[in-house]
């Protein structure tokens, strides 16, 4: 009976053996995961997006290198080195003291020295991430090299104080350059604000003096108009007369 048995579970577990598989009715559909994670193959460029490329300048980027481990990177290949020579210079601070809510303490000299160095170049890095919307940029600031045009410049006397108003056709600081000779302007007051409607107030002059003055503002690309000489006589404290009485 043993043998019998014994034989029942040879066969069983031959027949499990046999190269065979059932189908399962409840799966269906086919699934590739990381389907060429691991060929190395060419990458065709479209010609339009071969054009762009070949357009663009040489640079290097070192993103998160040896990001985990605490190593010195090692001396860098001969043909890497010379493409090291082709990339202009840049300053990049990104992300500069991310975690902690303390002020940049101002560079050095030789790094003042360098940002001199850097041309000028807009980055739009992340601009409306996180919403569907068309991304709208102030064309007028890029390549703008026409100053702003000022009018409507009025002159006042406030009391002891000279106002002095004037508008601009585009976002502009606000300068008042004056003195007491004409064409000579050694003081100033300005308000570093981008705005259209300007207004200035002189204090602290010389009561019944002449003051000569010009106005000047600055756009955001720092384009710089100058406006016409005016000249103001500065209003003065009130004096009561003196009475002497004989007796």
């Amino acid at each position: 009976m043993m043998n019998a048995r014994y034989l029942i579970f040879l066969i069983l577990l031959g027949l499990l053996a046999l190269p065979f598989a059932l189908p399962v009715r409840s799966q269906s559909g086919i699934i590739v995961n990381n389907a060429d994670a691991v060929r190395e193959t060419g990458a065709s460029l479209d010609p339009s997006l071969g054009a762009v490329a070949s357009a663009v300048r040489s640079r290097i980027i070192l993103q998160a290198a040896n990001a985990g481990r605490h190593e010195a990177i090692g001396a860098l290949p001969s043909a890497l080195n010379s493409l090291f020579t082709q990339v202009g210079r840049r300053i990049v601070v990104q992300a500069a003291n991310a975690l902690r809510h303390a002020s940049l303490a101002a560079p050095d000299g030789s790094l003042q020295a360098l940002f001199a160095q850097v041309a000028n170049r807009i980055i739009l890095q992340s601009a409306n991430a996180g919403r569907r919307e068309t991304l709208t940029f102030p064309r007028e600031i890029i390549g703008d090299t026409a100053p702003p045009q000022i009018s409507n410049v009025v002159v006042t006397r406030v009391g002891a104080s000279i106002r002095v108003t004037w508008n601009t056709n585009e976002f502009a600081n606000s300068t008042v350059l004056y003195g007491t000779q004409s064409g000579s302007y050694p003081q100033s007051a300005a308000n570093p604000l981008f705005e259209r409607q300007h207004e200035i107030n002189l204090t602290g002059l010389r009561g019944g003096t002449t003051y000569f003055l010009r106005v000047r503002s600055a756009d955001l690309s720092g384009n710089t108009a100058t406006g016409a000489e005016r000249s103001i006589v500065a209003g003065g404290g009130v004096y009561l007369p003196y009475v002497v009485r004989r007796r």
